[in-house]
């Protein structure tokens, strides 16, 4: 192990194998997946149809992927319900209603990361006569306990004993792939085209912000793995299946990264595609549905539909995010100049925003990476309040907020909440104000600190060492990368480098931006400056000390190490930001 990533590890109190436990993926099987398995079989074997009905996030709609896919492998007669956001979150009667108008001969209603509280929903569905298998990840209540399903598997029952965190997809994932395996032990291609399904559970796990760790490591590193398989020359090595609607899935999934190849999101050989992909480009870009009330369908349209149905949808889902960019930009203006100017009265944990419930979510997003503690971004109508929250790892909002009674629902990174007066907002805004001190205190200050974990010093580089500086940070990124996947858990390392300018610095792109050489294909790049000043003053020779992140890039055949500024920058011992 390199010697800076074993301090790293050392300075989170782990040894040099300790971290190795976080790759163990070892896990009991979920509470009563057995069950559903042999209630499926029996499904099957009766001719009976079942729909599957997903919520509408990144984790519903790989789900429904997952679910759809695999069961049409199986053998299933199968169908899959395109969630609508117009109806929220969960489903009612409203939603079964319209499920069952597409789709009358609904024998079995199979849901996947929704369910667990809907109990309106499921009751109705059990006046139609249907039989209700409910899959979710999500708390059951603590007043009302599990919906009356008549099989339900969620890692967060009560009485679940399952150790780790996971989300929806791969409650599906591990379903089908324990089904297979119970029933199809020997049909080893089945078998593996179900294991490939792990593309999808794997997007989702970095979605819905689940732990980095145990079967999600194993799972994501498996998912990145196909990924960078599919975005290569080898790609065709998943569409001979002869299946046209599996063909379609990996061949489409395929010209979507094709698309963000193009677009310089990664190298042409796919080697540099890291959950960095999922979370920065890929997610994002199927939950602007939800963002902008805008049906699942056209997501199953673009992973199932023919060559020119899925490159219909999926611009068309661009556009969307588009638009979603547009209006998240617009109200953060607002948002950030309200908080800089002291007009946000609950700052820095509550934000009230004009902006469309789609987008409170990533206004929350935006404001905790600035201020690094919860927040919230809500709406006003008619008196009562709704949104989003976003919460770093230290902190457990929504466990703080349901605790005193407070409505939130989802994860403790990312999660919705509700409150019905201007008095529970600022009961709310006291409890966090109170609960962050509380929480501020107890850690140790080294542990938020600006402290580095790994330090890299070039300021004493002579001329052969920064001849040779680009080959050994190359080295030292692929030893970091070989650590990952990183996400929640498992963050990357907090990096500081030091070095030398070589010359003045370059304002390139709109202004916007500044650039400077550290070595031979070594370039400091700081974006979004706020103004030409100070950079303008920094000159050859300077020595400037930064947190920042490091990358391999790759542009017109040219390879480069880019150190990007990350948070704080000093000018010859000045801290500038």
């Amino acid at each position: 192990m390199n010697d800076l990533i074993r301090a790293a590890f050392k300075k989170r109190g782990l040894s040099d194998d300790e971290y190795l436990h976080f790759f163990d993926d070892s896990h009991a099987m979920l509470k009563d997946l057995d069950v559903l398995c042999e209630a499926l079989k029996s499904a099957r074997e009766a001719d009976q149809v079942i729909t599957i009905l997903p919520d509408f996030d990144m984790d519903g709609i790989m789900s429904g992927v997952i679910g759809y896919t695999a069961m049409n492998l199986l053998g299933f007669r199968v169908n899959l319900y395109p969630s609508d956001p117009k109806y929220g979150y969960g489903f009612d009667e409203t939603v079964v209603s319209d499920l069952l108008t597409l789709y009358p001969d609904t024998d079995i209603l199979l849901t996947c990361d929704t369910g667990i509280t809907c109990f309106s929903g499921i009751d109705y569905a059990n006046s139609k006569g249907l039989r209700i298998f409910v899959t979710d990840h999500h708390k059951e209540s603590s007043e009302k306990g599990l919906p009356n399903a008549e099989i339900v598997v969620d890692p967060c029952r009560a009485d679940e004993t399952y150790e780790h965190t996971i989300c929806g997809a791969h409650v599906f994932y591990q379903l089908f792939n324990e089904f297979a395996l119970r029933y199809h032990e020997k049909d080893t291609e089945l078998r593996f085209r179900i294991k490939t399904l792990s593309v999808f559970a794997g997007i989702a796990t970095i979605s819905d912000t689940m732990p980095v760790l145990y079967e999600n490591r194993s799972l994501l590193r498996e998912s990145l793995s196909l990924t960078n398989v599919l975005a290569s020359d080898m790609k065709e090595f998943f569409f001979g299946s002869g299946i046209e609607f599996y063909d379609n899935l990996f061949r489409n999934y395929s010209e979507m990264l094709r698309h963000y190849l193009e677009a310089g999101k990664f190298p042409k050989d796919g080697s540099l595609i890291t959950e960095s992909f999922y979370g920065y480009y890929f997610a994002p870009l199927f939950n602007a549905l939800k963002r902008m009330h805008t049906s699942t369908a056209l997501a199953y349209n673009a992973f199932f539909g023919n060559e020119a149905v899925s490159k219909s949808a999926f611009d068309h889902i661009c556009e969307l995010k588009e638009e979603c960019k547009a209006e998240t930009e617009k109200h953060w203006a607002i948002l950030f100049d309200d908080y800089m100017n002291g007009r946000a009265k609950y700052a820095p944990y509550l934000f009230v925003s004009e902006g469309d419930y789609g987008i409170l979510g990533l206004l929350a997003t935006r404001m905790t990476e600035i201020t690094g503690v919860p927040c919230i971004v809500v709406k006003e109508e008619n008196g009562s309040y709704k949104g989003s929250g976003r919460s770093p790892e230290w902190f457990p909002c929504l466990t703080t907020l349901s605790t005193a009674g407070f409505y939130v629902g989802g994860h403790e990174g990312a999660f919705g909440v509700g409150f019905d007066s201007p008095r529970a907002l600022k009961a709310a805004y006291l409890l966090l104000s109170a609960k962050v001190e509380e929480t501020l205190a107890l850690i140790p200050a080294g542990d938020l600190s600006f402290e580095p974990e790994i330090l890299l010093d070039f300021s004493g580089y002579g001329f052969i060492r920064k001849a040779l500086l680009f080959d050994d940070l190359c080295k030292f990124i692929r030893d970091m990368r070989a650590l990952g996947p990183y996400g929640r858990g498992f963050p990357e390392f907090s990096i500081r480098v030091k070095f030398k300018t070589l010359g003045d610095m370059d304002f390139i792109g709109d202004g916007s931006h500044v650039k400077c050489a550290i070595a031979p294909s070594v370039d400091f790049l700081v974006f979004n400056i706020d103004a030409p000043e100070p950079w303008d003053d920094v000159s050859k020779g300077d020595i400037i000390e930064a947190d920042a992140k490091l990358d391999i890039n790759v542009f017109r055949g040219r390879v480069s190490v880019s150190v990007m500024a990350s948070g704080n920058i000093w000018v010859n011992g000045t801290k500038i930001k």
